[in-house]
């Protein structure tokens, strides 16, 4: 029986849509099971192809409810057992964002369907995976952004994630969309011209990525390997900013990088729960220490302006080496909140607390560790790929630090660490991740992970890091030749939609 006579009821085709959205999460960290990410978005695109728009779009807004309700599950965690709010209050927030999250991909179906239906071949081909990645930019950007889940992400350990040192992680995304749709084209449509076209582009694609799979597109210093230090704390979250806790927090820190020195070391993000000028005696006996053994020692606390009296996410570098960074891509609700003067009597209303941090110059100097340039990026930050490509251009390291706690036994710290994965692959240099609970993390320039530490035990990851100047295509150029090629693509679909027309026989 051929494909394309296949009739399935329109509700079990919505089923399918929302199982589909399901099944992407397990593409990603810790499942790796990437070949499911091209079955997902294929049965997606596939129950777009005869749907109206309305339809489409709420196949796609099930699709997103899948994705994101599994995926994404995590948020319910921060909010629920370390925001203070009661399960139902967590619940309603956790699925408002999942619903909010889920109204891209419905936009990508409504405007895949809405604006070219003549020819169903070319669009699935080419207007649906287009139309995908314009939203994920979309998702990326509108309302300060939430380039989560990125389709792109799922091909992080495969060659075809090699692509992203080029364009990026989107570029890895419309690759991953593309190939999905050539195959349906080819099962669905038994045309010659079709199935000889859809093989030479997906034999080009393929070739491509073999090709630049593990390119070295930057160069080592001559420096050679170099040690490092990432300190795990692991300090619970409920007893992180508790009063009673703090010096034992204190001692922790010191006493790991005490016993395991290396010419830099990285504290995770806010590893010290109180600002600099609270524990004076304590920051001079860190530095001292760096200075004893010639190192370089990454501190993530929150510093407050004594001027302005903001306050600030950020990391300090103390002994041989200087600079301060200050977190500019904050987490709506969690660091700051939007909207205050409308939002905030609601979320007082339903005794939510908020933290309300300020945020940092978007351009800053890079850090100066032993007179190594590093770019810092402080947890969510490192989830924008356009602000890490800017941060990185002039680094010869890139480092994150984060607090996963806030995500528990979750897919979350999976995720991240891929997320940083990526950002190594895309700027061709080493990543290290020092997180309070892990995943603590090397990863080479070509993403992989070189060495890491177990979640949830209070340790110590030493390891050495090589340093790497020039630049990917990506650095260079960034996001806009993507957008460029997502428009052509459309445009070149529209251009030549009749001519490309299958014309079906009568009987």
């Amino acid at each position: 029986m051929k494909l394309q006579n296949i009739k399935l009821s329109p509700k079990l085709i919505d089923l399918i849509a929302f199982l589909s959205g399901c099944m992407l999460v397990f593409a990603f960290s810790p499942f790796y099971l990437s070949p499911l990410a091209f079955i997902s978005i294929a049965f997606l695109f596939l129950s777009w192809i005869k749907a109206n728009p309305k339809r489409a779009a709420w196949r796609g807004f099930l699709y997103g409810m899948g994705s994101f309700g599994v995926g994404v599950s995590w948020v319910f965690i921060s909010i629920n057992t370390y925001g203070n709010t009661n399960i139902f209050v967590g619940g309603f927030i956790t699925f408002a964002f999942i619903f909010a999250l889920s109204l891209f991909p419905a936009l990508a179906g409504f405007l895949s369907t809405r604006f070219f239906k003549e020819d169903l071949a070319l669009r699935t081909a080419v207007i649906f995976p287009s139309v995908w990645v314009l939203i994920e930019l979309l998702r990326g950007w509108a309302f300060t952004g939430f380039p989560w889940l990125l389709l792109g992400y799922t091909q992080t350990n495969t060659f075809i994630g090699g692509l992203a040192a080029i364009g990026g992680v989107y570029l890895v995304s419309l690759v991953t969309a593309f190939l999905s749709a050539l195959v349906i084209v080819f099962i669905r449509y038994p045309s010659t011209k079709y199935r000889l076209l859809t093989i030479i582009l997906a034999t080009i694609i393929l070739l491509c990525a073999l090709l630049v799979y593990k390119k070295e597109w930057t160069q080592p210093l001559e420096e050679g390997a170099v040690g490092v230090t990432l300190v795990q704390g692991n300090v619970p979250q409920l007893l992180k900013w508790d009063p009673n806790e703090a010096q034992k927090i204190l001692d922790t820190y010191y006493t790991l990088t005490q016993n395991n020195m290396s010419t830099l070391v990285f504290w995770p993000e806010n590893a010290i729960p109180m600002f600099a000028q609270q524990i004076g005696p304590y920051m001079q006996a860190v530095e001292q220490l760096a200075d004893r053994h010639h190192s370089a020692i990454l501190i993530g606390m929150p510093y407050m302006d004594n001027n302005t009296k903001a306050y600030y996410n950020s990391a300090t570098v103390l002994g041989y080496g200087h600079g301060q960074y200050l977190k500019h891509h904050l987490v709506p609700f969690g660091e700051y909140l939007p909207l205050q003067s409308l939002i905030g009597p609601v979320l007082q209303f339903m005794d939510i607390p908020m933290s309300n941090f300020s945020a940092g110059p978007l351009h800053q100097h890079l850090l100066n560790m032993d007179k190594i340039r590093v770019a810092l990026s402080i947890c969510y930050e490192s989830a924008f790929p356009n602000q890490i490509r800017e941060q990185s251009k002039h680094a010869n390291l890139m480092a994150i630090i984060s607090d996963d706690a806030w995500f528990g036994n979750s897919f979350g710290p999976w995720q991240h660490l891929q997320i940083a994965q990526m950002r190594a692959i895309e700027n061709g240099r080493y990543v290290v991740q020092s997180t309070n609970d892990g995943i603590t993390a090397i990863i080479n320039d070509h993403g992989e992970v070189v060495k890491q530490i177990p979640q949830f035990k209070t340790m110590v990851l030493k390891g050495y890091v090589l340093f790497f100047e020039g630049s990917t295509p990506w650095q260079r150029y960034g996001v806009s030749p993507i957008i460029m090629l997502l428009f052509l693509m459309i445009f070149i679909a529209v251009l030549y939609k009749r001519p490309f027309t299958i014309q079906r026989k009568k009987h």
